[in-house]
């Protein structure tokens, strides 16, 4: 059982609390771009979906404070300024692609995939 710090009433058990942590960090992990009010509409439709009670704002998907309440196995050194929050973490796949010259490829280089090892191919030409 979790310990209650003063009136704060938790929304989320801790199976729906870890099962929406995970499904974050693995969003994070295929780089999609989240920002910390995507993980408030994450969190106020998971509530809404379970019909789990809460009291999330209907307009603004919640209040700010239960997002840095989580444990983070992540060390922050000093204190973080309140604007880094509202940033992702991670680039999405489009930025990244975006970022690099897709033009510039050449696709004589990429003539090893089909074979066994790239030697094979070099050695054909």
């Amino acid at each position: 059982m979790r310990k209650m710090l003063g009136p704060i009433r938790t929304v989320f058990n801790a199976a729906q609390e870890a099962e929406l942590v995970t499904y974050i960090l693995s969003m994070e992990a295929r780089f999609f771009k989240l920002t910390t009010r995507d993980v408030r509409y994450i969190a106020f439709h998971a509530a809404r979906r379970n019909n789990v009670d809460h009291k999330f704002n209907k307009e603004v998907f919640g209040e700010a404070d239960y997002l840095p309440a989580h444990p983070t196995d992540i060390p922050f050194e000093g204190e973080q300024e309140e604007e880094d929050l509202d940033e992702p973490v991670a680039q999405s796949i489009m930025a990244l692609e975006n970022e690099s010259d897709l033009e510039a490829v050449e696709p004589e280089k990429f003539q090893c995939f089909g074979a066994k090892s790239c030697s094979e191919t070099v050695q054909a030409r």
